[in-house]
């Protein structure tokens, strides 16, 4: 897990993509209305440096996070009890990556 105020260096040594995140989007979960079952995301700048944005490597992100089994049961008890932690309370979505794990992986 990144712990900076900036997640703009973030570059993630783990191996586990459940651990790989900013601290902020961990709890992007709790935001999400009940019964949300859809959500899209996009790219642009918010100025500073860089006025554009340019995407590329898909590929490369698929196959290192999303390609096999990349997240187990194991690796959500480990996530929860870091998040846990790091911030003092339990709110780490395991429901929603046990979900993954046990259905959407054998779509």
């Amino acid at each position: 897990m990144y712990q900076n105020d900036s997640c703009e260096q973030h570059l993630c040594l783990t191996t586990v993509c459940i651990e790989c995140v900013c601290d902020f989007q961990a709890t992007h979960h709790l935001q999400y209305p009940p019964n949300t079952s859809v959500i899209y995301s996009y790219f642009e700048s918010r100025g500073g440096k860089f006025d554009k944005v340019l995407f590329f490597g898909l590929q490369y992100i698929l196959k290192r996070w999303l390609v096999g089994s990349v997240v187990t049961q194991k690796n959500i008890d480990e996530a929860k009890d870091i998040f846990r932690t790091h911030y003092g309370y339990d709110f780490f979505n395991a429901d929603g990556w046990k979900y993954i794990v046990e259905v959407v992986l054998f779509l």
